[in-house]
């Protein structure tokens, strides 16, 4: 792990100094990734570095998934948001009338599950 220090201008002096990190990740060969100190604002907001933005390809309005992990690690990834089709039970009654199995094939399922 190697580490470069920038100075950052804080105007509330937190910090003199932000250290970025740069990780070997094993498993895509000699990738670099970037982890920095970022601050967060009275509403709880926090701005993700362009360089991790643009390597994520995530844009203004993107979902995110946040969650905490047992060691106290808050983790922030992309998230699939995918859409979710509710129906009516008018709809449902369609579905269960085209899914219906004919006399005939209730019969053979019959058969075949006595063996």
């Amino acid at each position: 792990m190697a580490a470069a220090t920038a100075e950052a201008g804080n105007a509330s002096g937190i910090f003199d100094q932000v250290v970025i990190y740069y990780l070997r990740n094993p498993g895509a060969g000699t990738t670099l990734s970037a982890m920095a100190i970022v601050l967060m604002s009275e509403k709880g907001q926090v701005t993700i570095p362009r360089e991790i933005r643009d390597k994520l390809h995530i844009q203004k309005g993107d979902p995110l998934l946040v969650d905490l992990d047992a060691q106290g690690v808050i983790r922030l990834r992309p998230a699939a948001v995918l859409p979710v089709e509710t129906y009516s039970d008018e709809r449902l009654k369609e579905f269960a009338k085209e899914n219906a199995l004919t006399v005939a094939e209730k019969r053979r399922f019959r058969k075949l599950l006595r063996g």
